[in-house]
């Protein structure tokens, strides 16, 4: 009797060693899953920054925005906001100037898609040389597969801008802007950007 007091028997270490390993696979099973949460989370909230990042660029463009037409790559006119060569292109001021050279703060920006990227382009040149000037290209946004764009005229949307006809363009620029982009994770979002006066 006092040699079974002294120690454990086979059978009891067995079933210590079971129960550990249950409490053990249940512990890293439980631990593997808030970790594969903590992740998702982390890429969820870094996309939402993304997609919030590239609206606040667009946003502070149309802030920007000005009535000034540019003269093409081809010497005629291009009115202050056209949509062309699928990019809503537009003049904007407040260009920063950190070296102090002189030139304009104005500004030709556009923004387009290419290979379901949402692009920003801009021109440090209003009016384009002949044979045109490459733009700077900056990714705003990944993912995108379709951008739309409307313009609110005297309170009604339209769909083309500048009009077909001067007699109904009450001014160089629409009031507002709305922008619909389609992204692959996030499905449409659409932004309504008012421009200045």
């Amino acid at each position: 009797m006092n040699r079974r007091d002294n120690g454990f028997t086979l059978i009891e270490i067995l079933v210590a060693v079971a129960v550990f390993a249950v409490i053990s696979a249940i512990t890293f099973v439980t631990l593997n899953e808030v970790l594969k949460t903590g992740e998702h989370s982390r890429k969820a909230l870094e996309r939402l920054g993304d997609v919030q990042r590239g609206f606040s660029q667009m946003a502070r463009d149309f802030d920007q925005a000005l009535p000034r037409g540019i003269r093409n790559q081809y010497g005629s006119r291009d009115a202050a906001m056209v949509w062309q060569d699928n990019r809503l292109a537009f003049t904007r001021g407040g260009h920063l100037n950190l070296l102090d050279r002189s030139r304009s703060n104005l500004e030709r920006v556009a923004y387009g898609l290419d290979d379901d990227q949402l692009v920003r382009y801009s021109w440090s040149a209003l009016d384009q040389p002949i044979g045109g000037a490459a733009p700077a290209r900056q990714v705003v946004l990944d993912g995108v597969t379709n951008l739309e764009v409307r313009y609110n005229v005297d309170g009604k949307w339209v769909d083309d801008w500048p009009p077909v006809s001067p007699q109904k363009a009450p001014r160089p620029l629409p009031s507002a802007v709305s922008v619909k982009l389609t992204l692959k994770d996030y499905g449409e979002i659409n932004r309504t950007f008012a421009l200045p006066e």
